[in-house]
């Protein structure tokens, strides 16, 4: 099978009180990273978490050897939209694509280059709130699943 789970990330704060997780799924075969899914605790949204860790999956896949990494936003997302749009090239909008709550929503494309990607620890400085702990911590692997290194 192409498509597999990938490893999930947790995102502490100072206190190291758990904030927030990441999710990223991948095509081994292809090297590329085809989306990250990262969820904030509610009390902790707004304030650059969110964006801290998108950037570290980006810095984190593009400087081990990944080709490519994407992600995916719908429009009734503002506050993703705006952090994918400030790390990522946007690609692509599908109009009307997701429905949800019997709304239909636009699904945004972006992504995000090894060959266009100098960055690396700059990248993160720049992205990085003030009140987080240096790096996101593996969750682990799930029974059952093989994760092979990149």
């Amino acid at each position: 099978q192409n498509t597999w789970k990938g490893e999930m990330y947790i995102l502490h704060n100072h206190f190291n009180v758990p904030i927030g997780i990441a999710r990223p799924t991948f095509n081994r075969e292809d090297r590329i990273v085809s989306g990250i899914l990262p969820a904030m605790f509610p009390k902790f949204r707004g304030q650059g978490y969110g964006q801290y860790m998108v950037a570290w999956c980006i810095n984190h896949y593009l400087t081990t050897g990944w080709h490519k990494v994407c992600g995916t936003v719908w429009s009734c997302n503002e506050p993703s939209l705006a952090v994918f749009r400030k790390l990522m090239v946007e690609e692509g909008v599908m109009k009307e694509h997701t429905l949800l709550e019997g709304v239909y929503y636009d699904t945004h494309f972006f992504s995000s280059f090894k060959k266009d990607y100098p960055y690396e620890g700059e990248f993160l400085k720049t992205a990085r709130p003030r009140y987080v702990n240096n790096v996101l911590e593996t969750l682990g692997k799930s029974e059952g699943i093989e994760y092979p290194a990149p």
